[in-house]
């Protein structure tokens, strides 16, 4: 299952990065057109059909936008900072990197919408719909608005693109939110060991067990003693080498990519 999200976010990420490289152009119906010149024009058009609108690096700030139709419009990296999106459609729309500072989206349609690398400081998102959104690398998200198990999620994601920092820090939050959360500790030593810090993997990897045995998850159990198990012999490893030899990246990448497996295995 993790696998095929992995995959499925690849997917994503690349049809973002296609979308993203789109001009201005008319939507998906014949009311787009007059309805981007009114909106670009006054920076007002509340209740208007944009459905599918490209407007991708639009200058929208305090636009009045309340009710209006902007289901599948492309936002990618537009500036909509302050602006008036109360009750509006943004079903499936592509926000990826667009400025929402301070944007009233009280009780509109986030659902399936691209948010990722939003920024979302002093956002409004009181009543709205925000199913299967996707806030990955959002900025200044509301504390509330995503669980502890997606940032697991997006570790995992990061771990295994080898984006490591970032994964730790996705990782650090889950943790902060909730600390009984077991496999952030395992996909937490993956990373960290990736960047060389094999005793502070070791001692996730340690509690990631202990979190394990007193779940009385015991597939948990047997996996971070796997783990555990090639971590401390990777560090003994570590220890035998000479203190002048220069360890190479391929030293702590080898881990990583023997260990990721286990971790897949256990969210399957």
């Amino acid at each position: 299952m993790i696998v095929n999200e992995f995959k499925r976010l690849s997917l994503s990420l690349a049809l973002g990065s296609i979308s993203a490289l789109l001009s201005v152009q008319t939507g998906l119906n014949a009311s787009s057109p007059d309805a981007i010149r009114q909106l670009l024009s006054t920076q007002k058009c509340m209740g208007c059909d944009l459905e599918g609108a490209g407007l991708v690096f639009a200058k929208l700030k305090s636009a009045n936008l309340e009710g209006a139709n902007l289901g599948f419009a492309n936002l990618s990296q537009a500036t909509l900072s302050n602006a008036n999106l109360k009750g509006a459609n943004l079903a499936r729309a592509v926000l990826y990197g667009v400025d929402l500072s301070n944007a009233d989206l009280r009780g509109a349609d986030l659902r399936g919408a691209d948010l990722r690398g939003a920024y979302l400081a002093g956002a409004r998102l009181e009543g709205a719909q925000l199913g299967q959104a996707n806030f990955e690398g959002a900025i200044a998200l509301p504390d509330n608005l995503v669980s502890p198990k997606t940032y697991q999620s997006w570790g995992l994601r990061a771990t295994q693109r080898s984006q490591h920092e970032k994964a730790i820090r996705y990782y650090n939050i889950a943790l902060q939110k909730r600390p009984s959360l077991a496999a952030s500790y395992l996909g937490r030593s993956l990373s960290v060991s990736a960047i060389g810090d094999l005793d502070s993997a070791i001692a996730d990897a340690l509690r990631a067990q202990q979190l394990f045995q007193s779940q009385q998850d015991y597939n948990g159990v047997r996996t971070s003693q796997e783990i555990l198990s090639k971590l401390q012999s990777k560090k003994l490893e570590q220890l035998r080498l000479s203190e002048q030899q220069a360890l190479d990246d391929s030293f702590f990448e080898e881990p990583l990519n023997v260990l990721l497996p286990a971790i897949l295995q256990y969210f399957d």
